[in-house]
């Protein structure tokens, strides 16, 4: 995660500084960083590559521009605690998302198979199924890897057209 700061001086963004950041963990009061240098992104911003930060964790930041600075201007500072739950929630609903589209991809006639099939009394009109969905075609070819399984029914009225058709997922 970056961690980011801008600095003023006199309200004016402010090059060429050689600020420190310093973080400690909340829960602990740990310190996990002790002043290391921050590079000059441009234009008054500074970053830091904090290569330690674990989202279920809550941090205090503090990033010190320098004793040339103004004290109403030298630190800049922050903390994570109003988002690493957010940020979770975001990564499980993400993973969740890649899952639907997997299984929206499958059932639009991507990389599916039909198996145990069977027909009405007529022998002519299918009436029931399980349906396999698979990531690829190597897959799908050699029926292996399903990610997701359906079960399909179909009835028919005396006419012969389709009443009922249903697909519930079963795996």
């Amino acid at each position: 995660m970056w961690v980011t700061a801008f600095f003023t001086e006199q309200g004016t963004p402010k090059t060429g500084l050689t600020p420190k950041v310093s973080i400690w963990k909340v829960s602990d009061d740990s310190v996990i960083v002790n002043e290391q240098n921050m590079s000059e992104i441009g234009g008054g911003f500074y970053k830091f590559e904090f290569s330690a930060y674990d989202p279920d964790l809550d941090y205090a930041v503090r990033c010190d521009g320098g004793s040339g600075l103004p004290v109403n201007e030298r630190y800049s500072y922050g903390g994570n605690e109003g988002f690493h739950d957010d940020i979770a929630e975001i990564q499980d609903t993400l993973s969740g998302i890649e899952t639907l589209i997997r299984r929206i991809l499958g059932m639009s006639q991507e990389n599916y198979r039909l198996f145990n099939t069977t027909y009405d009394v007529s022998g002519q009109r299918l009436a029931g199924c399980t349906i396999k969905l698979y990531n690829n075609k190597t897959d799908c070819d050699n029926d292996q890897n399903e990610f997701a399984t359906y079960a399909m029914s179909a009835t028919y009225g005396q006419n012969g057209q389709l009443s009922d058709y249903k697909v519930t997922r079963t795996v």
